[in-house]
């Protein structure tokens, strides 16, 4: 298992980081817990923080509520809606924003 440090960054908002040296000043960052990769899913280090890296990207997208919803609205010719489908957890503005052009 290979276990990576998480530090938080609580200046104007809460951020975690894989790295404390990310706030060369230090005066916001604190240790707040580990992340955690089985090496039954890698088994190479430098992989395992490429996930971990992702998971925390994950968080931060949670903590500062870049997750959206799409919502998709049919109506017919007298302007009277007819059918609506809705999408969410899309994480990230950008991915949402793809996911919209498929939807």
């Amino acid at each position: 298992m290979y276990i990576l440090d998480t530090f938080e960054n609580d200046d104007a908002e809460v951020n975690l980081m894989e790295d404390e040296m990310a706030d060369p000043g230090g005066w916001d960052t604190s240790h707040v817990g580990l992340v955690l990769v089985s090496k039954k899913e890698t088994r190479f280090k430098k992989k395992a923080a490429e996930l971990a890296q992702g998971l925390i990207e994950t968080w931060n997208m949670c903590l500062t509520g870049d997750v959206y919803g799409i919502v998709k609205e049919t109506y017919d010719e007298q302007k009277e809606q007819v059918d609506i489908e809705s999408v969410w957890g899309f994480y990230g503005y950008k991915y949402a924003v793809e996911s919209l052009k498929i939807f």
